[in-house]
């Protein structure tokens, strides 16, 4: 049986037992059977029937709250690249030629071509306040609905609220509804499927209002990152109660947030946060490729030298 078709059944099967338990469900036992053994056993024998319909509506309950949760509902997803014209490190680096091709189509591909059977639906566009990025993009394959405001493109503009103006945009003005929006950074181009995969799988695990990127981190604030204090004394950025880590293995685990994917509750957006840390967060872990976020020249060169290099084989770390 197709699995919509399964999880209809249980809904109505859901419902059906409910109607008929309200006839039967805690009906006492009458005086006039006390003194007749077959009316108390018939009774006995429909009070066993409820306990066991009861059981069985508290599985179908849970049943429905695991279809809700999992693959066996199919989301419409929304997945948003943004990209202004501004860049204060890289000229235009949004559309500067990576192997070949303007960076921002190298996440526009990765978008058209993620398949995963817990998305339905999906819609990709580019928020931008560039003619030229938008034609771009569009020749790519994504959509460009809007032009994004000039206050959203700015160098203090924050990322939260250009996402929250796409959703909102799309959702007043074509009607449209989401259940999930992911947003690629296209300064980040260095991603697989596979790390999308990932990443809706503890999106839907730990159902936080977002769920970024993050990989291992190469410096550690409890053991090789320092700041000085008021009086010009340096330490260690954290510190531990009563100790100092001697190695980098001995210290908590940190990661750095790459900058490369964020998976985002609709209803955290559509409050209009902003900052991310307003939600519940959570993360997952990207390999150390996947570590580069184009913001200097030395930046991109090294992401060039490592696609050129084909250590990243059909984006497949």
């Amino acid at each position: 049986m197709h699995m919509y078709a399964s999880l209809l059944l249980i809904k109505q099967l859901f419902f059906g037992l409910i109607g008929n338990s309200l006839t039967s469900l805690g009906t006492p036992i009458s005086k006039e059977t006390v003194h007749n053994k077959a009316p108390i056993t018939a009774d006995i024998r429909r009070n066993a029937k409820q306990i066991q319909l009861a059981k069985s509506i508290r599985n179908i309950l849970q049943l429905l709250a695991l279809s809700r949760s999992s693959k066996l509902c199919p989301m419409n997803l929304l997945i948003t690249i943004c990209a202004r014209k501004g860049s204060k490190g890289l000229h235009l680096k949004n559309i500067r030629p990576l192997c070949g091709k303007p960076l921002i189509i190298h996440s526009i591909e990765v978008a058209l071509g993620w398949q995963n059977q817990a998305i339905k639906t999906k819609e990709i566009i580019v928020s931008t306040d560039s003619d030229e990025i938008s034609n771009i993009a569009k020749a790519a394959g994504a959509k460009v609905p809007f032009i994004r405001p000039s206050h959203l493109a700015n160098d203090s503009s924050g990322k939260l609220p250009v996402i929250s103006h796409a959703i909102e945009f799309l959702e007043k003005e074509k009607n449209e509804q989401y259940d999930l929006v992911l947003d690629l950074d296209p300064t980040a181009p260095i991603r697989s499927f596979k790390d999308l995969d990932v990443g809706l799988e503890e999106y839907l695990s730990k159902k936080p209002d977002i769920c970024f990127s993050v990989t291992k981190a190469r410096k550690n604030p409890y053991f090789n990152m320092v700041e000085k204090d008021k009086g010009g004394i340096v330490n260690t950025v954290k510190q531990l109660p009563n100790t100092h880590p001697l190695t980098r293995q001995s210290s908590p685990t940190v990661w750095d947030m790459n900058a490369s994917v964020y998976f985002y509750n609709p209803y955290f957006l559509r409050k209009k946060p902003s900052s991310l840390w307003e939600g519940k967060t959570a993360c997952f872990e990207m390999p150390a490729l996947s570590a580069y976020d184009i913001d200097t020249e030395l930046d991109f060169s090294i992401v060039e030298m490592i696609m050129k290099k084909h250590l990243l084989k059909d984006k497949q770390l």
